[in-house]
C-alpha cells in the first residue's frame, strides 16, 4: 500500500509526563487488573482500560472502566442506606 501516508500522529514520545509509555500486564500477571479496579478503602477508585478484564488497550474498555469507577464513586459518596 504504497499510496498510503499518515495524516495524524500522536507525538506521545515526546509528551513529559507519558513519554510513549503504554501499559501492559506481565505475562500470568493480568488478574492484578481484577485488584486494579477494586476500590482502595472504599472511596478511592481507578478506571481506565488497565482496570478491565477484557478490552484492555481500547478506547470503549477505557470508556468501560470510567463508568464502573464512577459508579462506585457516587456509591462511596452515598449516605448509608441510599
Amino acid at each position: 500500500l504504497p499510496r498510503l501516508r499518515p495524516i495524524v500522529a500522536s507525538n506521545c514520545s515526546r509528551t513529559t509526563h507519558i513519554s510513549g509509555a503504554y501499559s501492559r500486564a506481565l505475562r500470568g500477571h493480568a488478574a492484578g487488573r481484577k485488584e486494579l479496579a477494586r476500590p482502595f478503602e472504599g472511596r478511592i477508585v481507578f478506571a481506565g482500560e488497565a482496570t478491565r478484564p477484557y478490552d484492555v488497550s481500547t478506547a470503549h474498555g477505557a470508556h468501560d472502566g470510567g463508568v464502573r469507577a464512577a459508579e462506585e464513586a457516587l456509591a462511596a459518596l452515598a449516605p448509608d442506606g441510599a
